[in-house]
């Protein structure tokens, strides 16, 4: 049973995946973002192995947006989500921003757990190297506003 359900959980992840780099070059054929870089990875410091991983990574001039896909808002996802993208913003010494997207259709516990999120990450109180939770529909506003 455990098996045939991580196959399926692993499926769903690749399919959104597809879904979200399908709307980046959507995005990117509107003029907001300039390139799409997929599957990268980083070291901790130059001359080091790479240690975190960035499945997308859009350009716009200068600006740099790290765009992590999750298919449930849980914070254990999201503290590992949190881990990447504080070692790639050491990375880039800070001049790259951090969006987390998610499916447009969240279970009502889902979107709960998408707002409270959302909330925190905002908050002076907590910390959080994530710039932006949104949901699929929201990402082109939501790097619009990043690179603009």
């Amino acid at each position: 049973m455990q098996i045939s359900e991580n196959k399926s959980k692993s499926k769903r992840g690749n399919e959104f995946n597809e879904t979200v780099l399908l709307t980046l070059k959507s995005i990117k054929d509107k003029g907001v973002i300039d390139n799409i870089d997929m599957k990268k990875r980083f070291p901790y410091t130059e001359g080091h192995g790479p240690q975190f991983y960035a499945p997308f990574i859009v350009l716009k001039e200068n600006k740099k947006v790290l765009v992590f896909t999750m298919t449930t808002m849980r914070s254990d996802r999201n503290k590992e989500k949190q881990w990447d993208a504080l070692g790639i913003k050491n990375y880039f010494k800070g001049q790259i921003s951090v969006v987390v997207v998610l499916p447009d259709e969240l279970s009502g516990k889902e979107l709960c757990h998408h707002v409270r999120e959302k909330k925190k990450i905002k908050q002076k109180n907590y910390f959080s190297v994530i710039d932006e939770i949104c949901q699929l529909s929201e990402l082109s506003k939501v790097l619009r506003s990043i690179v603009e």
